[in-house]
């Protein structure tokens, strides 16, 4: 495996500059750190490379559907046909039944926390009839971003080879994201968040990798939408306050058996590579402050 030598921030006055720190081995093939603070990238491995995104398109998916939303706490009844996928492929679910009624803001936290395909297209097919109508305001809203490597094929992330982006771009809408209060409130829910609606209770990424995959996420880490198909492999966007700066962290295609660790934990392996960042962004920071 490559050498990735990350670089990261050295701290002069009130003014951040790149240093180099010492090289960190990741299990991605692509990785991308943006100091949102100082607006600076910190590190940049085929960041504008296309990768498949897998379920980090639910990002996008909630974005939309907050321009899209007439009111967060109106209830939509689940019928049948707005879940009519969830057999056929074979995507994460939040377990949704045909006839339970459910807030946009239900829909919301289905989306990102147990990562819910059901989720998505209920947004999707209750705000524009369909699935396919979503999807063309997902590419418009990823226009308007900048995300000139990006285009959207469906609403989950599930595999397509003409459903692309970077991750690069994936960095432009999540700091649009944290720009809207709900989408914020939803993603930066801390490492430990759960919702629970309706008889079920719904993880955060950083929760589900806790209690299913027995890795704790670094403190720093207030935030993560994981990823995973066989072609995308394993990614994860995730957000950390480090030194009262705002970090984005995306990686993508990580390979499970890079890390020497239980079988248990390889599902984890996105947020092993997120944690080494965090901790060599640390300790680089302290020793040049110090």
């Amino acid at each position: 495996m490559k050498k990735l030598c990350v670089f990261l921030t050295c701290l002069s006055m009130i003014v951040v500059t790149p240093v180099h720190a010492k090289s960190v081995k990741l299990a991605s093939k692509y990785a991308y750190v943006y100091d949102v603070t100082d607006e600076e990238v910190l590190y940049d491995q085929k960041g504008t490379s296309k990768i498949y995104p897998a379920s980090m398109t639910k990002m996008m998916t909630v974005y939309t559907a907050l321009s899209l939303i007439p009111h967060l706490n109106k209830k939509v009844t689940v019928t049948k046909s707005m879940i009519k996928n969830k057999t056929k492929y074979s995507a994460t679910l939040g377990f949704i039944r045909p006839g339970m009624k459910l807030s946009y803001k239900d829909l919301l936290y289905g989306a990102l926390y147990p990562s819910g395909a059901d989720a998505c297209w209920i947004l999707a097919r209750s705000l524009c009839g369909s699935e396919f109508g979503f999807v063309k305001k997902m590419n418009k809203q990823a226009k308007a971003l900048g995300m000139t490597s990006t285009h959207f094929r469906n609403a989950t992330g599930l595999p397509d080879k003409k459903h692309v982006t970077s991750c690069e771009d994936l960095s432009k809408l999540m700091m649009a994201g944290l720009k809207n209060k709900m989408w914020s409130k939803v993603f930066l829910a801390g490492p430990y968040a759960s919702y629970h609606v309706s008889g079920l209770k719904w993880m955060s990424t950083l929760e589900r990798m806790r209690v299913e995959h027995h890795v704790l996420a670094r403190k720093e880490l207030k935030g993560a939408k994981s990823g995973w198909t066989s072609s995308a492999q394993y990614c994860l966007a995730s957000c950390a306050k480090i030194r009262g700066h705002t970090i984005l962290i995306i990686t993508a295609k990580g390979n499970k058996n890079a890390y020497h660790v239980p079988a248990i934990k390889k599902e984890a392996t996105a947020l092993m590579d997120h944690s080494q960042i965090v901790d060599a962004l640390k300790k680089n920071w302290k020793s040049v402050v110090e």
